[in-house]
């Protein structure tokens, strides 16, 4: 899915954890590039590039979420 769009507080599977997308924003050069947190440890965060993130994500069905009722 290299062309699809990580939605912004999306839950997501990604290298053995699962995140929420908590920031979208273009790099200098126009590149579309996100910020995700660990779920279950916000402190635990980074960027990347959202087509590199994009190749490997699993969106999670909205039941794992622990904010969802």
């Amino acid at each position: 899915m290299p062309d699809a769009e990580a939605q912004m507080w999306g839950c997501y599977a990604y290298q053995d954890f699962q995140v929420r997308v908590v920031q979208k924003w273009a790099d200098p050069y126009g590149r579309p590039m996100i910020r995700i947190a660990d779920i279950t440890d916000p402190e635990r965060a980074m960027g990347l590039a959202e087509a590199d993130f994009m190749q490997v994500a699993v969106p999670l069905p909205a039941r794992d979420d622990p904010d969802f009722e």
